[in-house]
């Protein structure tokens, strides 16, 4: 039978000068153990209360915490073992002014749940922990149904590092550094970000969350795998709104972006494995960073290292009141466009490398007439191919007007060859043109469609 402590504190009468402190006898239930219920009111912590394994924190009805933002308000985590067996619930924390502190701290935990939380001039969680390696990992971490309120606190909202297995459900984000964020390590190659160094944040689920109006990214993370970010809304970031970094075999599905200042999708840095863009919506009402007017996805890997990043958009729109555009702007191995809808939006893929190029079933719709083409589809890749490294078909091209719909270029030295087949313009005209920067020939291939695989040297 579950022990369960119900403290019963001195509630103030109404118009009492301050809210009681109620920290002493918080921590002492909290040492004990089991289920600890805070009965509803305002009250006070002065310090940080540590809560143990088995303890299981919950408001009951209004529950309200106040902190002066010197202090985090739980924590959790013993250095050398697990802390087991967690939860915080039902409770209301606020700071008189925005603070980079926490509601609540944990280290080294499995089988943590926070619920219907609410913070005020704060952050809501941080998972960390005391020395990350893969055999000790944060294990299964739930946040659901919670309001994270920062006022513009220099901080994340959720913060989820080192950890097998989490999720983050039903949450509202607004006012903070960054919205959600989930870390495994630094995407930069400079700072050991190499897959050989990855597998210390994996198997993550971000659901039916909405972030607004923060500093940096919306819902992002570096150096995860397997993470997906499913239903979600994020708008107004003055960074990227939902971003791969350095990330491995992740996706975004039905999610909904706009407005944010350097792309409403991303990836950046030495991404690996397929990262998919899935029945996504991107939007922008303004220009933005001046790129093109806006940018709905770039790829930064500084370092140039192609590997096998494999970026894909499928089922996706795309749509903007003034001229925009989807741009890669650093190297990929791979890039698609699959089944998209473009409004107001070119896609132009002049990297300094990408090998293998996918524009299929996409619509080009553009309100005024456009200065240039609606597809610029470049490859730069040091390697030949037997096989066809661009495709451009069954795509449909409209304007009041505009030059060829379609530029092909080949910027790098080695053979390359294109298919263009079964694209549709009106306004444009229908047959592209052709550039070939290199020194070898490029080929339209017509009907061919090889697979890509590179010659033997």
């Amino acid at each position: 039978m579950k022990l369960i402590l119900l403290f019963v504190l001195f509630i103030l009468p109404l118009g009492a000068a301050a809210a009681e402190d109620i920290t002493d006898r918080l921590q002492a239930a909290a040492d004990r153990g089991g289920d600890v219920t805070v009965p509803s009111g305002t009250y006070r912590l002065s310090r940080t209360v540590k809560l143990g394994p088995d303890t299981r924190v919950a408001g009951s009805g209004n529950t309200v915490l106040l902190l002066d933002g010197s202090c985090n308000a739980f924590e959790t985590g013993t250095r050398g073992k697990y802390t087991d067996r967690v939860s915080v619930s039902g409770l209301t924390f606020k700071c008189p002014s925005p603070s980079p502190v926490s509601a609540l701290v944990a280290k080294q935990v499995r089988h943590l749940t926070v619920s219907r939380i609410k913070t005020e001039n704060m952050a809501g969680v941080r998972v960390e922990h005391f020395s990350a390696a893969r055999d000790t990992l944060n294990r299964d971490v739930t946040v659901s149904g919670c309001v994270f309120r920062g006022g513009g606190a220099p901080v994340q909202g959720v913060e989820i590092d080192w950890t097998d297995g989490f999720a983050v459900r039903d949450c509202r984000l607004e006012g903070f550094a960054h919205g959600i964020q989930w870390w495994g390590g630094d995407s930069d190659v400079r700072r050991g970000g190499l897959h050989s160094n990855m597998g210390f944040l994996k198997n993550g689920l971000i659901a039916d969350c909405r972030v607004t109006d923060v500093e940096g990214g919306g819902i992002w993370g570096s150096m995860g795998e397997n993470i997906v970010v499913r239903h979600c809304s994020v708008a107004r970031c003055k960074d990227v709104g939902i971003d791969f970094e350095g990330c491995s075999e992740s996706r975004a599905e039905d999610c909904d972006a706009g407005d944010c200042v350097n792309g409403n999708y991303a990836t950046f840095q030495y991404c690996t494995g397929r990262i998919v863009f899935s029945g996504c919506r991107s939007t922008f009402s303004r220009a933005m960073n001046g790129v093109v007017g806006t940018c709905h996805y770039f790829n930064g890997n500084e370092v140039q290292l192609a590997d096998y990043q494999d970026v894909t958009f499928e089922d996706c729109s795309f749509s903007s009141s003034v001229p925009s555009v989807i741009r890669p702007w650093h190297a990929l191995h791979s890039f698609s466009l699959l089944r998209c809808a473009m409004t107001n939006t070119a896609a132009d893929t002049d990297t300094p490398r990408l090998d293998l190029l996918r524009i299929q079933g996409c619509s080009f719709t553009f309100d005024s007439a456009c200065e240039g083409p609606a597809l610029t589809a470049a490859v730069c890749s040091p390697a030949a191919f037997s096989g066809p490294s661009v495709f451009v078909t069954d795509n449909t091209f409209t304007a009041p007007r505009g030059p060829a719909a379609v530029r092909i270029v080949k910027k790098s030295d080695p053979a390359a060859a294109y298919v263009f087949r079964g694209n549709k313009a009106k306004g444009f005209s229908e047959a592209p043109e052709v550039t070939n920067l290199g020194t070898e020939p490029l080929k339209d291939a017509g009907r061919e469609q090889t697979p890509l695989i590179a010659q033997s040297s």
